[in-house]
């Protein structure tokens, strides 16, 4: 699957951040250097949004893929930014739960 975005082609490499604060890192470095980040997950609707002026490096969230709260009691779920969501509904299933969209 290609990193293209609208018409924009991708940088050589891809960095896949497992942590919040890795992201961070990155994020501080890539501003500090004026690049262009284009953050993906799932690679679906790349084409979708403003064209990009810049695409220096592209940021896989993936990794990025835990819940950082649940509260089934109270129906509330923080996850980050990578989580696929079969894989939230799946974990809030056990719960009797699930996320309508």
């Amino acid at each position: 699957m290609s990193l293209e975005v609208d018409g924009v082609q991708p940088p050589n490499g891809v960095l896949k951040p497992t942590s919040v604060n890795e992201l961070s890192s990155i994020l501080f470095e890539s501003d500090s250097a004026g690049l262009g980040v284009i953050p993906f997950g799932g690679r679906t609707r790349l084409e979708v949004g403003g064209i990009p002026k810049k695409f220096d490096i592209g940021i896989d969230t993936t990794g990025l893929n835990k819940i950082v709260t649940h509260n089934p009691a109270d129906l509330t779920c923080t996850v980050e930014a990578g989580m696929y969501l079969d894989q939230l509904q799946s974990i809030l299933d056990d719960h009797g739960q699930f996320l309508a969209i």
